[in-house]
């Protein structure tokens, strides 16, 4: 042991009590020291997770967004082309309606109904 790791023992000896107080106070102080510096591990790491995504992740699917829409505007482009030229006056219908459902109400077989007025007192 060196000469003053033994001095320092021997004052930790004498003086149990300050030393006691001491190392109390150490202890508080790391422990500040340790919350400040997770603390701010804690930001650094958002902070560069931050930028990692805007600059790699984004653009990334950015431009991923604009291709596959790009290709859904070329694909309805190309699928609305008709192949066969009309002639003129020809009509083509595509959709047929289905027929409506037929109800059991006949409004020439409603009754009329009279009402009448009641006075209140």
């Amino acid at each position: 042991m060196s000469y003053p790791f033994e001095l320092f023992l021997f004052h930790i000896k004498k003086y149990n009590i300050f030393a006691g107080q001491l190392l109390k106070q150490q202890e508080i102080i790391n422990s500040t020291d340790l919350s400040a510096m997770k603390f701010l591990i804690t930001i650094l790491f958002f902070i560069s997770l931050y930028y990692l995504v805007s600059k790699y992740l984004l653009p990334y699917l950015l431009t991923r967004f604009i291709k596959k829409t790009r290709e859904r505007f070329q694909n309805f482009q190309q699928g609305n082309n008709p192949v066969e030229e009309k002639q003129e006056g020809e009509v083509n219908v595509d959709y047929v309606p289905p027929e409506a459902k037929k109800s059991g109400f006949n409004p020439d077989s409603v009754e009329d109904v009279d009402f009448e007025e009641i006075k209140e007192n």
